[in-house]
């Protein structure tokens, strides 16, 4: 599930109160949700199907430290998706005369996937030692995605728990908005998940920039006897 961060907009619950506010509370209620976080590293998918020429023409995010006028071979490349995903159970409490429902989450639990695949130029599968190399390679960029997962989970924690708080007990409101109301108070948290997932992006892709080093491209190129 994904959601646009750089449109943000809070729901105003107060929108669903329904004229019988008055004469119903939903004060007698509390959200204090169980808010779990679940991280899910996928097991990585190998590709050798493609050439190094093939390899050669994926669009990716890696600037190469030799600069755009030295022409390089690309022996490898991993690409790493991350997803999140929520569940939330929502209780709810309807006054059957009023028609009226109180609305707050009970538990939510997000689900930050990781789902890598690994591309290896198929000529190496003629060479061991180069495959080895270029595969022990790509794996330090697979454990950066899953590393920065983990290291993100509290701070996603932190900002859902914020959110909840903000929602609160929604209503009283018309019983026959219920579903609406739920979806809007799932959307809320959501949107502030993907705003930190967007951040941990950003940085997935400076750590793995790092990675790929002239010094490391230089290493890589002397093993195996120089043999590609």
């Amino acid at each position: 599930m994904f959601f646009d961060p750089s449109i943000v907009i809070q729901p105003d619950f107060r929108d669903y109160l329904a004229p019988v506010a008055a004469v119903m509370s939903c004060n007698e209620f509390r959200s204090n949700p169980a808010i779990n976080v679940v991280i899910d590293d996928v097991a990585v998918k190998y590709d050798t199907s493609r050439s190094y020429a093939e390899l050669q023409n994926f669009q990716i995010d890696t600037i190469s430290p030799y600069g755009a006028n030295v022409q390089t071979r690309v022996m490898g490349l991993t690409d790493g998706q991350t997803y999140f995903e929520t569940q939330a159970n929502v209780r709810s409490q309807t006054h059957q005369f009023l028609k009226t429902s109180c609305l707050w989450f009970e538990a939510i639990t997000i689900t930050i996937r990781t789902i890598p695949t690994v591309y290896l130029a198929r000529e190496q599968l003629q060479n061991k030692c180069r495959y080895r190399a270029t595969l022990d390679h790509e794996m330090k960029h697979v454990e950066v995605n899953r590393r920065m997962a983990r290291e993100y989970a509290p701070e996603i924690k932190k900002v859902v728990m914020n959110e909840v708080r903000r929602i609160g007990v929604v209503g009283p409101g018309p019983a026959s908005q219920r579903d609406s109301i739920q979806a809007d108070m799932l959307k809320a948290v959501n949107q502030k998940v993907a705003v930190v997932i967007e951040k941990m992006k950003r940085e997935q892709r400076a750590r793995q920039q790092a990675i790929d080093t002239k010094r490391e491209y230089d290493r890589l190129s002397k093993m195996c006897g120089g043999k590609f």
